[in-house]
Formats: structure tokens, C-alpha cells, sequence
């Protein structure tokens, strides 16, 4: 009986459910899919809640990550266990699962979503918490083994597990005063992805090792490492950004081909010569990175160069997007 798994490689919420699958040594196909666009199959396996993953098992479609997770350990019996077998540890084994799912990633995304240093330090703080009692969690339910599932990963490990996968591998070397680190910055922020920023030395010969090993060609930043694999040049890291993580937040660039090449044209015109709908886009994160010096400009010569009456849809885009700056 055929099995495909409708999700995207980089959301955690799918690795969750490719955990499993793993577990259980269960072959599937991974459809990809952009949760954004929500594709025609996506609406028909999941007409409620229009998201991934979504599993398909022949005729019938399970969605949720958690309850697919369980639909797969109850499918397919045979070792090892995803769930426990006592009824008790069952069922604390969902609860803490479900506290992941509602307490701990809202406050993580708080944390990387670019609101402000006090709101981020908020919910650091919060996100503490709410590990300290994650910790009173493990050493209860792992009844002194490697794994809250005992001596073997189980159903909390994978429910928390996924998020190591989402989140590790990125660094960005950079500077903060740079137009050009700035704007891959914007982009990381809007799409919610943590990430290690490394200083490097702005207007100077004086390069890192790290930075010259990086990027030998140009041998300037920004540098994006991903996975130990580096990208460099800002316009094609905001691209690789958005093709590598598809399904965080929204897309950068349009889906059209057309106006996907009018960003990229507005945006090489922007970089060679010194809004892009209701959400933030390539454009406006290519422009925007340039906003810290434009204000400076302004503030020495007593020049308004976004002046409400001379433009004023850029001067209301600069009040949207200082949101997310």
C-alpha cells in the first residue's frame, strides 16, 4: 500500500514525522510542498486545516504531527515502540508532547522573530521556564535512561527532537553596520530561522582565516554557512534563503516567474544605482537594508529624502517596515 508524506524538508513539524518513519524502518515518499501556495493535493488530503504534513496511506489521509506519529506506531506494530505501552507513562508522554507543541515553540519563534531585544529577552526568559520544567519532565519520564522513552527514542523524544534538526547549521558572518549583512538579517528574522551571527571586520584587509576560507573568491561578507556549506554574495543568499526553506514563514520572492524577475531586476538596480505586496518581500528587504543609512544621511544634512509628498508610497513603506527592523 503505497505511502507519501505531504511536507517540506526543512519544517520541523514534518522531520517530526520522518523521525518516525525512521524509527519504525516505514518507506514513504516525501511529496514537497509549498504550504504557502497550498497545491490542490494539499487541500484534498487536508481540507480542514490546509497544512503539512499530511500523511497518505493508501486511501485515507492523517494529518497532525502528533497524531500521525501515533497513527504510525499503531499501524505498524512491530519494535520498536514510538508510544509506551503502560497506559500512564502514554499518557504523559502526549501531555508533555502537546506542552512542546503550545508552550515551548511559540516562545522559541518569539525569540528569533526579530520583535524587539526586550521582547526577545521576554521570552528567553519565559522559554527558561518553561525548559526547567521540561527537565523535571525527563527525569521523571526516562526513570533514570538515555531517552524520555526509556532506553530507546520515543514518542516526547521525537515530539521534541525535531526541533534540533530545524535549527542547527547556521551561521552568518557578517558585520552589524553593513547594508548587506543587514538584509540577509531581515530575511533570516522574517522567516524565523535561528541562526549564529559571527563579527567580522567591516572596511578592512585584515580578513579572517574563517572569512577567507568561506568565500576565497570575493573574500568579503556576508557569508551564509549552512550546513557546513557556504553562500556568498547578499541577492543570491536571500534567494537560497527562500528556496531552502520553503515553508518557513511567508516566501520572499513572488511565485510568478514574471514578477519574480522584476525583483530581481529592482533589486540588482538598487545595489548598482546607490514594495513588494501586503507582506515584506525582495525587494523591500534589498531597499530596507539600507534604511540605517539613509536616516544618517538625513539626520546630517537636514535632508528628507523619503518626503512624504515627493513619494509617498516609499515613505509609507519605510513606516511599515521599520516593524520588522
Amino acid at each position: 500500500m503505497a505511502i507519501k508524506l505531504l511536507g517540506a524538508g526543512q519544517s520541523p513539524f514534518v522531520n517530526r514525522v520522518v523521525m518516525a518513519h525512521e524509527m519504525k524502518s516505514v518507506d514513504y515518499e516525501l511529496v514537497e510542498m509549498n504550504r504557502h501556495e497550498k497545491p490542490e493535493l494539499l487541500l484534498k488530503s487536508n481540507p480542514i486545516h490546509k497544512k503539512i504534513p499530511v500523511l497518505i496511506h493508501g486511501d485515507s489521509s492523517i494529518c497532525e504531527s502528533l497524531i500521525i506519529i501515533q497513527y504510525i506506531d499503531d499501524a505498524w506494530t512491530h519494535a520498536p515502540s514510538v508510544l509506551p505501552t503502560d497506559p500512564y507513562d502514554r499518557a504523559m508522554a502526549r501531555f508533555w508532547a502537546t506542552f512542546v507543541d503550545d508552550k515551548l515553540v511559540p516562545l522559541l519563534g518569539q525569540i528569533w522573530g526579530g520583535q524587539g531585544e526586550e521582547a526577545n529577552a521576554l521570552a528567553f526568559e519565559k522559554a527558561i521556564e518553561a525548559f526547567v520544567l521540561l527537565e523535571e519532565a525527563f527525569i521523571s519520564c526516562c526513570k533514570g535512561k538515555a531517552f524520555f522513552g526509556g532506553d530507546d527514542v520515543g514518542y516526547l523524544d521525537i515530539a521534541l527532537g525535531m526541533m534540533s534538526r530545524e535549527t542547527s547549521g547556521v551561521e552568518l558572518l557578517g558585520a552589524w553596520a553593513s547594508p548587506y549583512s543587514i538584509r540577509v538579517q531581515i530575511a533570516l528574522n522574517l522567516k524565523s530561522i535561528p541562526y549564529e551571527f559571527t563579527e567580522e571586520k567591516f572596511y578592512t584587509t585584515n580578513k579572517s582565516a574563517r572569512l577567507l576560507e568561506a568565500n576565497p573568491i570575493h573574500k568579503k561578507i556576508p557569508v551564509l554557512i549552512h550546513d557546513g556549506k557556504p553562500i556568498s554574495e547578499s541577492l543570491i543568499i536571500l534567494q537560497y534563503i527562500d528556496e531552502a526553506w520553503p515553508s518557513n514563514g511567508p516566501s520572499i520572492l513572488p511565485s510568478d516567474p514574471y514578477d519574480r524577475a522584476m525583483a530581481c531586476f529592482w533589486a540588482a538596480y538598487v545595489d548598482d544605482k546607490i514594495e513588494g505586496g501586503d507582506s515584506l518581500g525582495y525587494i523591500d528587504i534589498v531597499l530596507g537594508s539600507y534604511l540605517g543609512f539613509i536616516k544618517l544621511t538625513e539626520s546630517a544634512t537636514g535632508l528628507k529624502i523619503f518626503e512624504e509628498m515627493r513619494t509617498p508610497g516609499l515613505a509609507r513603506w519605510v513606516q511599515r517596515l521599520s516593524l520588522f527592523t
